[in-house]
């Protein structure tokens, strides 16, 4: 998927990167095309789950869909998550995917957290965010959700700001305890983001560029084991 900045072109394309050739292959298209859509990888059964997402350049087109993708099988469609929604951070954790954040059709940030048990393909309600957010940078680290970055970069009606007006843009970063269902604080970043790269590699967090409020940055943080940036 994705969109195309200039045009608001949204797009249901599916690239496999080969690790060993380095080399790039289309797979089976997705079911229909999206943007600020949610994923993540879920190695108990070697599939792939996108949720959510915009089928429009406008936030007023967020969808509920949840899809898995299997390879060699492809696409298949699976329950709904409860409130449409793009652009909110996402993890899967022992089987069960979160969903934190966004913003939905009528061009709110929301704090929502929703819960999708693989397995069941059902969804649940979880904590919602200390605070609404969204665009952040996710990843799993100690068996906890983070969730890093985030802010507002849209204008009323769903367009997306210009850079030159500066939309809020932060460095909070909030962790998410699956058993105990519940949210803490944890170090900020250093360059607050929005639109950061997020994920983990083993414990390790790790935010790369994004957008500061004024421009874009190639800054490169971590977070090693939960604790504070090295």
């Amino acid at each position: 998927g994705g969109e195309d900045a200039v045009s608001g072109q949204n797009f249901a394309d599916t690239r496999i990167y080969d690790v060993a050739s380095n080399s790039w292959s289309s797979g089976t298209p997705m079911p229909d095309v999206r943007s600020f859509a949610m994923s993540g990888y879920n190695p108990g059964n070697d599939c792939m789950y996108v949720v959510g997402g915009y089928n429009t350049g406008f936030v007023d087109s967020a969808q509920n869909t949840t899809w898995q993708f299997c390879p060699g099988s492809g696409w298949t469609v699976k329950a709904p998550i409860p409130h449409a929604v793009g652009g909110a951070g996402a993890a899967i954790i022992n089987g069960h995917m979160y969903v934190a954040g966004g913003r939905d059709a009528t061009n709110t940030v929301i704090a929502d957290c929703q819960d999708y048990n693989i397995g069941a393909d059902s969804w649940s309600t979880c904590q919602s965010l200390p605070s609404p957010n969204n665009v952040p940078g996710s990843g799993v680290a100690s068996g906890q959700f983070f969730e890093f970055g985030g802010g507002n970069p849209f204008l009323a009606g769903g367009k997306m700001r210009d850079a030159l007006l500066s939309p809020n843009t932060t460095g909070a970063t909030v962790s998410y305890d699956p058993g105990a269902n519940s949210w803490s604080s944890q170090p900020s970043l250093n360059v607050a983001r929005s639109f950061p790269g997020g994920t983990n590699i083993g414990d390790t967090l790790i935010a790369a560029g994004g957008f500061d409020g004024a421009s874009t940055t190639a800054s490169t943080e971590t977070m090693g084991g939960g604790g504070p940036p090295p």
